[in-house]
């Protein structure tokens, strides 16, 4: 036997008391995803949401809402008080900030165009900051805070990593990345740079303690198939996209409805959850997405049967 160090005998009842202790010394800080059925399918964090250490793909095809859901968890972090971050790839900064304060204040999201606010932009940018004040105040968390840094090209791993480490030594608990198919490694072909992308996330998020939530698109064949729910085999770069997850939850584009013409910011579909290291998996959760707000809702009960088959 080499060093007895590298191994350890897991039936010694010594080794079972040292585990039971390590248990009752852990703390669990989950991060609640803001959909219940989610939070109870994470068995690791008692069904409260996600585990601060885990890597997590939410999938979809283009112009499903993944920036949009990502932005509904980001704001359910911050008013939880951890601090959450976005590593955005593809969007501005300036659109981040457009789209959030549009859900977040009495601002409508054309509004905050540089043509309509210009006139009397004082008076506008003080009501602006007023309303943005009185959101951090809000129970639960005092001071409320989310971080975002753009990348306006394509950066490499590397960059990314860095900026990972430096937001989580900022106190960071949550950082999203969207999305994992714009972070260049090296010269390799999408699949194997997936696959680099993939581990190194995992690696830093389970060493580190703090859940990095990956935004990903599908194949361009899944993306064209609107009549079939996609699933974690679907996912652009292949096995190692969805193998190294804790969690991969998919946005389903083939059962998204309009549930009344007269309201075209609320739209009906699906998230599945395909992989589940945490708790059940290939859990189907119908919910509501209200682009005005950006609020993603759980159907209720009673409405399930009104929702797209």
């Amino acid at each position: 036997m080499k060093n007895p160090q590298d191994h350890t005998d897991i039936l010694q009842p010594n080794t079972a008391f040292l585990f039971g202790a390590e248990l009752a010394s852990t703390i669990v800080r989950p991060i609640s995803t803001g959909v219940p059925l989610w939070d109870a399918a994470c068995d690791e964090t008692g069904g409260l949401g996600l585990g601060d250490w885990w890597y997590v793909v939410l999938g979809g095809a283009s112009n499903s809402g993944k920036t949009n859901m990502a932005l509904h968890m980001l704001r359910e972090a911050a008013l939880g008080g951890h601090q959450p971050s976005l590593i955005s790839l593809e969007t501005p900064r300036k659109g981040i900030q457009r789209k959030l304060y549009s859900q977040l204040t009495s601002f409508g999201f054309y509004d905050l165009l540089p043509d309509r606010f210009s006139k009397d932009w004082e008076t506008k940018s003080a009501r602006l900051k007023a309303e943005i004040h009185e959101f951090r105040q809000r129970e639960p968390v005092f001071g409320a805070s989310m971080y975002v840094i753009e990348h306006p090209n394509k950066p490499n791993l590397r960059a990314i990593m860095q900026d990972v480490d430096n937001l989580r030594k900022e106190g960071s608990r949550l950082i999203v990345l969207d999305h994992l198919q714009l972070v260049k490694a090296g010269q390799q072909e999408i699949a194997a740079a997936a696959t680099e992308v993939s581990e190194a996330l995992r690696e830093y998020a389970h060493s580190n303690g703090v859940c990095i939530i990956g935004l990903s698109q599908l194949n361009r064949g899944a993306s064209t198939q609107r009549d079939r729910r996609p699933t974690m085999h679907d996912l652009w770069g292949g096995t190692s996209m969805e193998s190294n997850a804790n969690q991969v939850m998919l946005i389903d584009h083939s059962r998204q409805d309009q549930a009344d013409k007269r309201y075209p910011h609320l739209l009906r579909t699906y998230l599945y959850l395909d992989k589940n290291r945490e708790g059940p998996a290939r859990i189907a959760i119908p919910v509501e997405v209200d682009f005005k707000t950006g609020v993603w809702r759980q159907a209720e009960e009673h409405e399930v049967d009104s929702w797209p088959e």
